[in-house]
């Protein structure tokens, strides 16, 4: 989970669901800067539950099996996030 993140991204395309090809595109994330080349649905596997979540864009550029998923786009479809220590 990621606070910062705007959107979600994945290095595993086998993870996304309806997955198409894109344009590669540059996109900025905190340091570094990844490119994109896919996007897709992808299941998300709460305790509450399982939400759908569309347009995960796939990147090879992130480290294997890295998921950056965007707290503020979860909170904005009606989720509530408590981080502990």
């Amino acid at each position: 989970m990621d606070s910062g993140a705007s959107n979600y991204y994945t290095s595993n395309l086998q993870l996304l669901a309806n997955a198409i090809a894109i344009d590669p595109t540059p996109v900025e994330t905190g340091n570094e800067i990844i490119h994109t080349m896919a996007k897709g649905d992808l299941a998300l596997y709460l305790s509450c539950g399982t939400i759908s979540i569309a347009d995960v864009m796939y990147s090879t550029d992130l480290l294997p099996n890295t998921h950056l998923i965007s707290i503020g786009q979860l909170e904005v479809k009606g989720l509530e996030f408590t981080l502990k220590n």
